[in-house]
């Protein structure tokens, strides 16, 4: 369950990156655009140039807001649009989910650029129709390596890893991003072993791992519960400074308790800086499905002291667990704490409820 939930969370980890990256590259043409305001006497083309900036920051600022209608009457009113202009109106369209509307612009630009074509690859690949996001990147002039990663990544969330893995070998420079996006589509699609073959083939590639290929590797190591492969991936993370990051220290978690080794779990928990729901979740559910009740009992209590606050999974481990005063394995002294820390979990659970 839990390493389920991690999952659940880190899916879209590389889309994320990607849209990160692309943003960037569309903010970057935004400021890059010429601004007449700081050039002296200004001609008939510069004054043009004026308000064709103005307009499309106005654009910008309304599409960010929702605005979308608005910003596309400022559009229609420009006498004379530039690229960038363009390219703030169809990314105005798809982050207010009207990727028909974004098309259209695209088709009737006369010029367009990279951050044009990738628009639309990557509303496409959002919108889970790879058959024509795979059509505009074949035809796209000039792919960068965002257009390959967003595609790739795109092919391997729509389960068709073959179609991703012989894109990403025809790639010409595949970066730590683009491995990534192919380690995570193989572990996502329970191809394990492959998925540590392919991490492997990654360092020897030269290229510096990610924090979300190493929570790959971890999570595909935890699916073959391989041990000694794991303890030798968290001491590479070590030596890249990963240790602190709570995707991969969750993780990391998942993996050596599924694994059996919880004190190099209890470990890792120790490392991470601000344990969240999940990390507790982590400790909970592995201390619980091994049959230490007391140690997931005391695991909650220190988690409420904490002040994380318990969801329906860690309400649910501590409700599922056998009666302490039921249970005669346990010491006396032992089952009076149980009964104990049982007894307040309870109460926090009525409390929970009003």
């Amino acid at each position: 369950m839990v390493i389920a939930t991690c999952r659940g969370n880190l899916v879209n980890n590389t889309m994320r990156v990607t849209c990160i990256m692309f943003h960037k590259i569309v903010a970057k043409s935004i400021s890059d655009h010429r601004n007449p305001y700081n050039m002296g006497v200004l001609s008939n083309n510069d004054i043009k140039d004026r308000d064709m900036v103005a307009l499309t920051k106005r654009i910008l600022e309304h599409s960010q807001k929702g605005e979308i209608d608005y910003a596309r009457r400022i559009y229609d009113q420009m006498n004379h649009r530039d690229c960038v202009s363009c390219n703030v109106m169809i990314r105005g369209y798809i982050k207010n989910h009207r990727t028909r509307d974004a098309r259209e612009i695209f088709d009737r630009m006369h010029h367009r650029n990279t951050v044009s074509w990738n628009s639309m690859i990557m509303a496409y690949t959002h919108e889970r129709k790879m058959h024509i996001a795979l059509k505009f990147f074949l035809i796209m002039p000039d792919k960068d390596v965002i257009s390959w990663t967003t595609i790739i990544s795109g092919l391997c969330h729509d389960s068709q890893i073959e179609d991703a893995w012989q894109l990403f070998k025809q790639m010409p420079e595949p970066n730590s991003i683009s491995w990534s996006s192919v380690i995570s589509g193989f572990q996502q699609n329970g191809l394990a072993a492959e998925t540590l073959i392919l991490f492997k083939e990654m360092l020897s590639a030269g290229i510096h791992p990610t924090p979300h290929s190493f929570t790959s590797a971890l999570t595909a190591t935890a699916d073959l519960a391989a041990l000694s492969i794991g303890q030798q991936l968290y001491s590479q993370l070590i030596k890249r400074g990963f240790e602190i990051n709570i995707h991969v220290g969750n993780s990391a978690i998942s993996m050596f308790i599924k694994s059996g080794s919880f004190y190099d779990a209890r470990h890792v928990f120790v490392v991470i800086p601000r344990p969240d729901t999940i990390t507790w979740n982590s400790m909970l559910s592995g201390y619980a499905q091994h049959g230490y009740g007391l140690e997931a009992i005391m695991t909650f209590h220190q988690m409420q002291k904490a002040h994380i606050f318990p969801d329906g999974d860690s309400k649910r481990v501590i409700l599922e667990l056998p009666d302490p005063l039921l249970n005669g394995n346990f010491p006396e002294e032992e089952m009076q704490i149980m009964a104990y820390l049982a007894k307040e979990c309870l109460l926090h659970f009525s409390l929970s409820l009003f």
